[in-house]
């Protein structure tokens, strides 16, 4: 067992595929039919060669480490040791699409999919849950919004199957409440952004979890809050974009009625002491971060029906100025008086941007 760990703390040598031959085999990696005593010591090692040396990952794929994981995952199940440490293992290698078609043939998102089930079957869930739908977003990455190699795919019948076998799971975790499933819960957004196709469905049944998860994270007052907050505003961008259904209920969760906005006039720095959660997604409109400035005033411009003038009262001319240049819009700051001071503001914004 030592000895197996010490070949597991490989940097980067001309022994490394070795090793990765010899953590395979003892692993049951390989496809061979030998059972070793340390075949799941063998197998947490192979999770740090495989991270650590990059040429290990295509000796592990020519030997069809891929397709022995997908069977092991699916023989042993979401209860088995070694779920975990195959389940990392495959997050690494999927960061390359073209492995992930290489498995999509095997069944493997339904695969995953039975194993988050089982992941989830206690009110506490079991440790591998979180890599599994980092697997699922692998798997599904290629319907989504942020994939951009060779166009996105269609999903197939089997893929929207798979998708209602995942909402229950997905509204589960979402419901869970204490700190500790902030990342999980963040997971599950990474894959609910990759189904396009059921952006109204995610918002009639989610959006009120969703929401409360935006709020958590901007209640956090993160130095950076990035990591956390992109992908929320991402998901929800798209859902409005892409859905009009879906555009309706967030606007009249996220924004004041417009029946209220109409009357406002518009001003440089927007209304003072707005409460709504646009309001506070104001404050990300000119932060460093350019995906929170852009996902933020997307979102709320979009959720504005984009009506450049309602935009502009809600928003203000300076949190909105990069959207609105952008948007072709700069017309409306001639109904901003002393017009003087608002060219002059909209000089030092577009600079500054």
């Amino acid at each position: 067992g030592r000895s197996i760990r010490c070949r597991g703390k490989v940097k980067r040598s001309p022994s490394d595929l070795q090793t990765t031959r010899f953590l395979m085999k003892l692993g049951g990696l390989d496809g061979s039919s030998e059972r070793y005593q340390f075949v799941e010591e063998a197998r947490k090692c192979m999770v740090n060669v495989i991270i650590k040396v990059p040429a290990s990952q295509t000796v592990f794929c020519d030997a069809k480490g891929l397709q022995e994981s997908i069977r092991i995952i699916q023989t042993e199940g979401a209860k088995s040791p070694s779920c975990l440490p195959i389940a990392r293992m495959l997050i690494h290698l999927l960061m390359d699409q073209q492995r992930v078609e290489i498995i999509r043939p095997l069944g493997a998102t339904s695969i995953f999919t039975k194993v988050l089930e089982d992941c989830l079957e206690s009110n506490v869930p079991l440790p591998a849950t979180s890599d599994i739908l980092k697997l699922i977003f692998h798997m599904t990455l290629a319907f989504g919004p942020l994939f951009a190699i060779g166009g996105k795919r269609t999903p197939t019948s089997d893929d929207k199957e798979a998708f209602e076998r995942l909402f229950p799971c997905y509204q589960k975790i979402l419901n869970f409440s204490g700190n500790e499933f902030s990342g999980m819960k963040l997971s599950v957004v990474n894959c609910l952004a990759n189904a396009p196709f059921a952006y109204g469905k995610i918002a009639k049944e989610l959006s009120p979890q969703l929401i409360q998860f935006l709020v958590y994270h901007l209640d956090q007052k993160q130095e950076d809050p990035t990591g956390e907050l992109t992908p929320i505003l991402l998901l929800l961008t798209e859902m409005a974009q892409h859905d009009k259904g879906a555009r309706k209920i967030l606007s009249d969760v996220m924004l004041p009625p417009f029946s209220q906005i109409d009357t406002w006039d518009i001003t440089v720095e927007g209304p003072e002491n707005e409460t709504s959660l646009a309001g506070r997604l104001k404050e990300l409109m000119t932060h460093g971060n350019i995906a929170l400035k852009h996902y933020s005033q997307d979102l709320i411009y979009t959720l504005c029906d984009e009506d450049g003038d309602r935009f502009s009262k809600l928003c203000g001319l300076g949190p909105g100025a990069g959207l609105l240049q952008s948007k072709g819009l700069m017309n409306l700051f001639t109904k901003l008086k002393p017009k003087p001071r608002v060219e002059e503001v909209f000089k030092l914004k577009v600079q500054v941007e």
